[in-house]
């Protein structure tokens, strides 16, 4: 009986500590259900980290990108291309300046040059060469100066006619003539104008 009662017993208590390990074990498979996965507890740090190393990697590249900018705006003021551009633009307006003078000075040498042609034709239309090759004559007296009246050359004495083409006649005055006779009053005016040109 004693035996039978002792492993009566035994069985009890190896059926509790199973019941007892069951519930156990249910208890810990409800916990772990419960808990979080080990990706779910990574995954916000792990996207938290990602977000912070793009960010940090925008960041480098625009800070980068400003020195950047900053570094080429001092090498520009460093180097000598202010200088080049500055001496461009003033050769330019230099060459612009002389260019307008080059071309004020030639009108001024044109304008010049055909005032002097028009003053060397009117001076060449009221010379006594002119006169000459027109059929008049200039008649000069011993001492070379021009007859006007019958007594810059008295009769007896030489005369050099001067005709156009640089010809000449020398004569000697016999007298004093008749008076031609009254021409047109056109005549007379035009006779006037080339006496007061010899």
């Amino acid at each position: 009986n004693l035996l039978a009662s002792v492993n009566d017993l035994g069985t009890r208590l190896l059926r509790a500590q199973t019941r007892q390990l069951e519930q156990s074990r249910h208890h810990l498979v409800g916990l772990a259900r419960g808990l979080l996965k080990l990706d779910d507890v990574l995954a916000s740090p792990s996207q938290m980290l990602d977000s912070l190393s793009q960010r940090l990697a925008f960041g480098l590249q625009a800070n980068i990108r400003v020195h950047r900018a900053t570094f080429e705006t001092r090498l520009v003021r460093l180097s000598g291309r202010p200088l080049f551009e500055q001496s461009r633009r003033l050769a330019t307006k230099t060459d612009n300046l002389y260019a307008r003078t080059i071309r004020a000075v030639q009108q001024q040498i044109e304008g010049r040059q055909a005032r002097m042609t028009g003053l060397a034709r009117n001076l060449n239309l009221v010379s006594y060469e002119a006169v000459l090759e027109r059929g008049f004559a200039l008649v000069l007296n011993e001492t070379g100066k021009p007859v006007r009246v019958p007594i810059d050359a008295p009769a007896g004495h030489l005369v050099d006619i001067r005709l156009a083409g640089e010809q000449q006649i020398a004569a000697r005055v016999e007298g004093a003539s008749a008076a031609p006779h009254t021409q047109t009053k056109k005549s007379t005016t035009e006779g006037d104008a080339q006496s007061e040109l010899l």
